[in-house]
């Protein structure tokens, strides 16, 4: 029986992975969207998207179906990369999906991916729930695979220029110990032995 309800419910799951309808019905953390067969669902958003959203408006979302005993609840995104970061935050035992979900309304995917890599407690401490304890467990679980998933933004990795890149390796540092220093480097002009003297700084301080 317990075999056949789990099939039962990755089956759903499977289903619901994308909604696209008319939205007929706003509440405070959710809206009921109707789907062109008929079919409404009433789906939880970050407050960022329900503040844009109004009746009538025609939208669409990636979703995530959470399955409890007692209910089947919806969580909607705009991007996919909202919809994997949310994911990997449920995967943290403490963090709930509506903690993940106020979580995601801190800003963008890029800021609280990097947040997370480079062990930003204080940062993820600003959602209601979120203690020292958890936002330190959600950040050491979590900082390799967002490290890997590319959820947090390449711009200043990239605006690094080759020399200094093949300088730091050349010293023993990894590609990624330098691509995660790159997202703290300050945005100023900096001449080429500062931006090395920088990195390297700010690589020094992860390892501590």
């Amino acid at each position: 029986m317990l075999f056949l309800l789990d099939i039962l419910r990755y089956s759903i799951k499977a289903m619901i992975s994308f909604l696209k309808g008319k939205i007929i019905l706003k509440e405070k953390s959710s809206v009921f969207i109707l789907t062109q067969g008929g079919v409404g669902y009433k789906v939880f958003f970050k407050k960022a998207i329900l503040e844009r959203l109004s009746v009538g408006d025609f939208f669409q979302c990636f979703c995530h179906l959470n399955v409890r005993e007692d209910a089947l609840d919806l969580y909607g995104f705009q991007t996919e990369k909202e919809l994997y970061l949310f994911e990997l935050l449920i995967t943290i035992s403490g963090v709930g999906p509506r903690a993940a979900l106020k979580i995601l309304s801190l800003d963008e995917v890029e800021k609280i991916a990097a947040a997370i890599l480079n062990e930003d407690y204080k940062y993820l401490t600003n959602v209601s729930g979120i203690g020292p304890k958890t936002a330190k467990k959600i950040a050491v679980e979590l900082k390799d695979q967002v490290l890997k998933s590319g959820l947090f933004s390449d711009e200043q990795y990239a605006t690094l220029e080759d020399e200094v890149i093949d300088a730091l390796q050349s010293l023993g540092y990894s590609k990624s110990e330098i691509k995660k220093a790159a997202l703290k480097l300050p945005a100023k002009k900096m001449s080429f032995e500062d931006k090395i003297k920088e990195l390297i700084k700010i690589i020094g301080g992860q390892k501590r």
